[in-house]
């Protein structure tokens, strides 16, 4: 029992060291070495955004991304959970503008209040920022981003000109995806098909009345989970 105990104390060890060598190894991810990085601001609806750009360090970028966030309230680094990404940008001699979101950080307003056609014109604010700071210099900039970008993107890229846009995993529809997720949320639970596609309709219904354009703010009521900013924030994009 003894030479039991001794080996699942060195396997246990052993496990540890391994797991402590891969963190190190790629605690790297988790900063932003090698790059420079300044404070830039810019205006948009009489609202001060302040952000960063991040380029590789004494290089001159080959494009510079105007980072469009997702859903939720984003800071220019996501709570330092953009790093790894960052890096991989830089690694490819890419800059980064980051802003954070209307109300979060060090930027005024609020990013409830938005539609998304609010938050495409904040981009090409943004976008037309880092055009004059880089004037002259012949460097594509555009915009990049993901989830609610997939919304965001297509409407500044069509107001105004732009170099380039990505999308990663953008969003189409509201409501086909929440039906989606609620779907698999019904399925985990071990509900029938017939059981998901009934509660589902139901959902919809309700949904379509209480997001409808003009309802007052006290339907929020309805939803305990939903903060009154949310619901208008859901409401103008629903």
């Amino acid at each position: 029992m003894k030479k039991r105990h001794l080996f699942i104390i060195i396997l246990l060890v052993f496990i540890a060291l391994i797991v402590g060598i891969l963190w190190i190894s790629h605690i790297h991810d988790f900063e932003l070495n090698n790059s420079k990085h300044e404070t830039l601001s810019f205006s948009h609806a009489d609202q001060k955004l302040s952000g960063t750009l991040i380029q590789p360090h004494d290089k001159t970028p080959d494009a510079v991304l105007v980072l469009i966030h997702g859903d939720g309230p984003m800071d220019r680094y996501a709570n330092n959970g953009y790093y790894p990404l960052f890096n991989l940008l830089l690694a490819q001699n890419l800059a980064i503008f980051s802003w954070d979101k209307a109300g979060i950080g060090q930027s005024e307003g609020n990013w409830l209040n938005q539609s998304m056609e609010d938050r495409a014109n904040e981009a090409i604010a943004a976008k037309n920022m880092l055009s004059t700071y880089y004037q002259g210099q012949n460097i594509p900039i555009g915009y990049f981003g993901y989830s609610q970008a997939g919304w965001v993107i297509p409407i500044a890229a069509s107001l105004a000109p732009t170099d380039f846009s990505v999308i990663i995993g953008g969003a189409i529809n509201w409501k086909d995806q929440g039906q989606y997720y609620q779907a698999l949320r019904y399925h985990a639970q071990g509900k029938t098909p017939a059981e998901i596609d009934a509660q589902l309709a139901i959902e919809q219904q309700q949904n379509d009345a209480l997001f409808a354009a003009g309802l007052t703010s006290p339907a929020v009521s309805h939803r305990s989970d939903m903060t009154p900013d949310r619901h208008t924030f859901v409401q103008k994009n629903y």
